[in-house]
């Protein structure tokens, strides 16, 4: 590995929270602050709050949004944006379009949605929750492509920008680690199970049917 990729962890940042750090809050970070150019006052929303979303909200705060909410279909995740620092939450139903409550909410549109679910329903949502000037980070990957249901001419009028984002730089991982290290993130608090190695099988079917409502699961050796 070149030591160019390489960092050193420092005091006050556990193994286990640099660990995490190094996609699941990087990749938000990235988002918010590189791609979405996130400054002080903004209102965001977060469409997916998951894990990337969850972080998205955390760091939105830390960051210095005005106002930030959360829009998900899990309560639980909902709780948890709460948690860390969501001003509202939002739960979707099928047949409920999220775009209208963010407008509501913020009184207009978001100046910053980030989407982090990855399906064209919610990228055209995060579209027309925008504010004239408002931009869209969309983190969420997924193999269809995404969809903005707005008239060319409004889209344009309104000077929107729709942006792609995806995981971060090494100056994105030093912030991110200052970040936790000052005590700002609380990253271990977003890890739901912690795992041996000879469990790895279990966690792996945990997330892929969603048993125990994991957010973060770690597989920590013995040493």
């Amino acid at each position: 590995m070149p030591a160019a990729c390489l960092m050193r962890v420092p005091e006050g940042v556990s193994l286990t929270a640099a660990a995490v750090a190094t996609d699941c809050v990087t990749s938000p970070y990235h988002a918010l602050a590189c791609r979405g150019r996130l400054a002080a006052g903004e209102r965001v929303a977060v469409i997916g709050a998951g894990g990337l979303g969850a972080m998205a909200v955390r760091l939105a705060k830390v960051l210095g949004a005005g106002q930030v909410i959360a829009v998900d279909l899990s309560p639980v995740a909902l709780e948890r944006a709460a948690k860390l620092g969501a001003d509202e939450c939002v739960r979707t139903a099928s047949d409920e379009d999220p775009a209208l409550r963010i407008s509501h909410l913020t009184q207009g549109g978001a100046d910053l949605v980030i989407e982090c679910v990855g399906r064209p329903d919610t990228v055209s949502a995060g579209v027309r929750a925008l504010r004239p000037g408002g931009r869209l980070v969309v983190v969420g990957v997924g193999m269809q492509p995404p969809r903005i249901d707005l008239p060319q001419a409004l889209f344009c009028v309104a000077e929107l920008a729709v942006l792609g984002s995806f995981a971060s730089h090494i100056e994105d991982l030093a912030e991110v680690l200052r970040l936790e290290a000052g005590g700002l993130l609380g990253i271990e608090a977003s890890i739901s199970h912690r795992l041996p190695l000879e469990r790895v099988g279990e966690g792996v079917e945990m997330l892929r049917t969603k048993s125990g409502d994991p957010q973060r699961i770690v597989v920590e050796m013995a040493l």
